[in-house]
């Protein structure tokens, strides 16, 4: 058992790793009927609380006395009941039901074909009939994970003393597969001599670090879940979602399981994964849920619900509403050329929104267009758009500024890279072949908005920083980043492809280039029986086997914890 949260009398958690497999169940006891409305509502949001807490990807069941019944209608709901339900729904079933569709969770029960005596789990006893003249079936298991369920069935010969019956479900566990580990490339450097195939190589370097970087993302989690929201009629609501996919997701809104109803007046996608509802009416009430299409990977991914509330507007006699401006993203990034948009809503029903460049730059009305109840959209962006906007409400009566909002607009642009080098301190031109012993400095710039990150390769693979190898004056602005390779005294081992790798998000850009030190004949051969223990944490006392070979002195690198090397 990984975990254990009991929260109260009616719900508690536990978490389990069976098989590298993680399980979390969630333990119910729904209020009965007859209880008060309000002790109903506590116990479902104690309940979504607790869903909230888990993560989305983990197996979760959710198991006890529901006190509901769900009843055989499937209809709008086919992926929460089975085919084999049983009885009429009553309200405490539309509560299990709703909980079901927000979490995107099945009720189990249902999808198992047994003969009645199977599926019912409550009785209730008549003495003057001698017979049971109730039941229901009211003890149930709900899951995200249908596949990890082999059977759900009652035990109608046990009643344990109560009027409930055993209820017991078969669990599928699976072992995950262990990853294989993929063996890295690995070039011969022979190759290297002919001008063809290190051309060749390198444009290889440059793809394969691309798609390296592709097939580690994929699709991941969502990262923004459209949330329950309670809006007065007449005012406005954003509905966000966002899941981590490669390439970029498209999205679809459903509303109550079904496409988003049109409404050009009211509803408006500003950009992919937000919904703007304008001047809401109660006809908007109800469940709305994402779906992110990865078209790379021909596959589609459903958020969890969020509950929209239309409540009637509260009485504002002798009260004046102060309207505001609804929280939007305060930076705004895209590619050249690409559509940008920078929101701007209010919850007033009738509007009044003005934009304004902050450097009081004229915004240019033939590269602009308004969408929405105010956003500002430019269909295709250059440099110049780019800078720092307000967007303000602006009272119809008084004419006064209400609320203003300050967004960051920036045109992304794609890493450029060059690579210089220098021997022992002088420039040379990359390529030049460097003796042993000499030192060596290899200088990556790169320029990109947002500042490109920068990486480095060695014959394709990953390169790390080691005892002679060294990452040095770095040195970034917004737009600019750049870092020194230093290898000291040089080796005939260090000769290989030296490649710099920029990203941002805007793209990827490489530079490589050959280090060749030429094999120096008749070189001594290494000490043997090298011996090192430390005396403190700045000495340490080095033996050795001197080589056959008429050596007159050696060269030790003591490298510290601290940011200095000493020559010994």
């Amino acid at each position: 058992m990984d975990s254990m949260d009991c929260i109260n009398e009616r719900v508690m958690g536990v978490t389990l790793t069976i098989e590298q497999t993680k399980i979390s169940i969630i333990q119910t006891y729904a209020p009965q009927q007859g209880r008060s409305l309000r002790e109903k509502e506590q116990f479902y949001e104690t309940l979504q609380e607790m869903t909230e807490t888990i993560r989305h990807h983990e197996n979760v069941i959710v198991m006890g006395d529901m006190n509901g019944h769900v009843g055989q209608n499937r209809d709008g709901v086919e992926h929460v009941i089975g085919e084999f339900s049983i009885g009429e729904r009553n309200q405490e079933g539309e509560r299990i039901i709703d909980y079901c569709v927000m979490n995107n969770m099945s009720i189990m029960k249902t999808y198992y074909k047994y003969q009645e005596s199977h599926k019912w789990t409550w009785y209730r006893w008549n003495a003057a009939q001698q017979g049971y003249t109730e039941r229901s079936m009211i003890d149930l298991f709900l899951t995200n994970k249908k596949n990890i369920f082999k059977d759900v069935r009652t035990i109608p010969s046990v009643s344990l003393d109560s009027d409930h019956r055993l209820v017991v479900a078969k669990l599928k566990i699976v072992k995950p597969k262990e990853k294989v580990k993929k063996k890295q490339k690995r070039f011969k450097l022979e190759n290297l001599k002919d001008e063809e195939k290190k051309q060749a190589l390198r444009q290889l370097l440059i793809c394969d670090n691309f798609w390296h970087v592709f097939h580690s993302a994929g699709t991941g989690v969502w990262q923004i879940k459209p949330r329950n929201n309670t809006v007065e009629e007449g005012r406005a609501v954003r509905l966000t979602c966002h899941m981590a996919s490669l390439p970029v997701a498209s999205y679809i809104w459903l509303k109550d399981n079904a496409a988003l109803p049109v409404n050009k007046s009211r509803y408006y996608q500003p950009k992919p994964g937000v919904l703007q509802i304008t001047n809401v009416q109660p006809q908007d009430q109800g469940m709305f849920r994402c779906k992110a299409i990865n078209d790379m990977l021909n596959e589609e991914f459903l958020s969890n619900w969020g509950y929209l509330t239309v409540v009637p507007r509260k009485n504002e006699e002798g009260h004046l509403f102060q309207h505001s401006l609804l929280a939007v993203p305060s930076k705004v990034e895209v590619h050249k050329g690409e559509e940008a948009v920078l929101e701007c809503i209010t919850d007033d029903e009738e509007p009044d929104l003005h934009w304004t460049r902050i450097d009081e730059t004229p915004i240019a009305k033939n590269r602009t267009i308004r969408k929405g109840q105010g956003s500002l959209v430019f269909p295709s962006v250059s440099e110049q758009d780019t800078g720092v906007y307000n967007c303000t409400a602006v009272s119809k009566k008084s004419r006064d500024p209400i609320s203003t909002q300050m967004i960051e607009f920036t045109m992304m642009t794609p890493p450029k890279v060059q690579l210089s080098m220098s021997v022992s301190k002088r420039p040379v031109p990359l390529n030049t072949n460097v003796s042993n012993g000499e030192t060596v400095r290899i200088t990556c710039a790169t320029w990109g908005t947002p500042a490109p990150s920068i990486s480095w390769y060695k014959n394709g693979i990953l390169h790390v920083e080691t005892g002679r190898h060294k990452f040095t004056n770095k040195n970034s602005t917004k737009t600019f980043n750049s870092e020194d390779l230093f290898i000291g005294i040089i080796m005939s081992t260090d000769t290989g492809l030296y490649q710099c790798v920029t990203r941002n998000r805007a793209g990827v850009a490489s530079d490589a280039f050959i280090l060749n030190i030429p094999m120096v004949a008749n070189l001594p051969l290494p000490p043997v029986n090298v011996s090192a223990v430390a005396i403190d944490h700045e000495s340490v006392n080095v033996s050795w086997m001197p080589s056959p070979d008429n050596v007159s002195g050696y060269i030790i690198n003591f490298i510290t914890g601290k940011p200095r090397k000493k020559k010994i």
